[in-house]
Parts: C-alpha cells; sequence; structure tokens
C-alpha cells in the first residue's frame, strides 16, 4: 500500500489500532531505483497520516537492495522527522529467480555498522532487527545489541522458519534464552 487515507487510519484507531507498519524502504534518491509502482513520497505521506490520526508510527526500511551507506544515512536522517516510535530494519537475502536476486548479500559487519549508524542518528527511537538478520549476520547475530537495536522480531513475518530459534540468544543468559514473542503485531 503506497498512501492510506486519514479516514481510514482514524477508523482502525477507533476499533483499536494502536501501532501502524508502513516502511520507508530506502532513502528517497534510491526508491525509484527498486520501485516504479509510486513514489517515495507517497510512503513518507502514508506514515505522516498515520502520526496525525493517532497512531505510533513503525517505519524502517530494507537494507541490501544496491544502496550505497551515504542512502542508509539518508533513510535515517529521513526517519527522524516523522517522529516514529520503532524502526524495523531488514536485511535482504537475495533469492535466486526474483529481481532482488542481482544484489550481493551484505557482510555481517557491514550490517552491523548499519545499526550502529541508525541508532546515532536515531538515539531515542526503537530499533528492531527483522527479516534476514540470521542470514545475513551468521555467528555475529547476537553482536546486535552492542550495535544499538533495541529488538528484533520473531515469527514467520518477512523470516524464514530458522530465523527465530532462542537458542541464537543462549549467550545472554537464561531470560533471553526462555523469552515469548510478544503478542503484538508489526
Amino acid at each position: 500500500m503506497a498512501f492510506c487515507r486519514r479516514t481510514r487510519l482514524e477508523r482502525w484507531k477507533k476499533a483499536g489500532v494502536s501501532r501502524f507498519n508502513h516502511n520507508l524502504e530506502t532513502s528517497r534518491n534510491h526508491f525509484p531505483k527498486v520501485c516504479t509502482t509510486h513514489a517515495w513520497q507517497e510512503r513518507l505521506r502514508t506514515v505522516e497520516t498515520a502520526i496525525a490520526a493517532g497512531l505510533e508510527a513503525c517505519s524502517g526500511g530494507i537494507i541490501g537492495l544496491g544502496e550505497t551507506m551515504e542512502d542508509r544515512v539518508d533513510l535515517a536522517l529521513q526517519l527522524k522527522k516523522p517522529r516514529v516510535a520503532s524502526v524495523p530494519l531488514n536485511v535482504l537475502m537475495p533469492i535466486p529467480g526474483t529481481p532482488a536476486e542481482r544484489f550481493a548479500p551484505l557482510a555481517p559487519m557491514e550490517i552491523l555498522h548499519t545499526i550502529a549508524l541508525f541508532r546515532f542518528i536515531l538515539p531515542d527511537r526503537q530499533i528492531k532487527i527483522a527479516g534476514g538478520r540470521m542470514g545475513g549476520l551468521r555467528d555475529l547475530h547476537s553482536w546486535i545489541f552492542m550495535a544499538g537495536a533495541s529488538g528484533f522480531l520473531l515469527g514467520d513475518y518477512l523470516t524464514n522458519a530458522a530465523e527465530h530459534r532462542p537458542r541464537t540468544f543462549k549467550c545472554c543468559g537464561p531470560s533471553m534464552e526462555a523469552a515469548r514473542p510478544s503478542a503484538s503485531v508489526h
């Protein structure tokens, strides 16, 4: 969905919805290289409209779409203004046979560097690592917290079944190992 009208968002709020997720995906400048069906500005307008309708906004993007580090800086800076509460970062895992197969997988340290960059630019926001984190970070998966992540998303949303194994965070102690996914939907 590129744009959602305020009246619809207000109806959702009245029905009990409290948070709305709508990722900007990538920087304004890089967006036309990966999406041709709508404009980046429409995505930003939807996030701003959700906030104006009284919803808490969750908006981030996906890294590994052939963007530069400057594009990632731009995306983080563009997420400052609409006052989103939570910034999910997804890591592209190129799949053969899809249009994204042309992108090279990111190195784990580059992913961690990007998380740290977002934390530096957005010190007061929740930064959640989502799809692609296990495949992209491999053995460095637990380092997301040292890089500045606030949390991560569990389950099969933008992930594969192997991406939500609790033993991945065994190094964080028994409380992390026994943690259960939240009931909230993002």
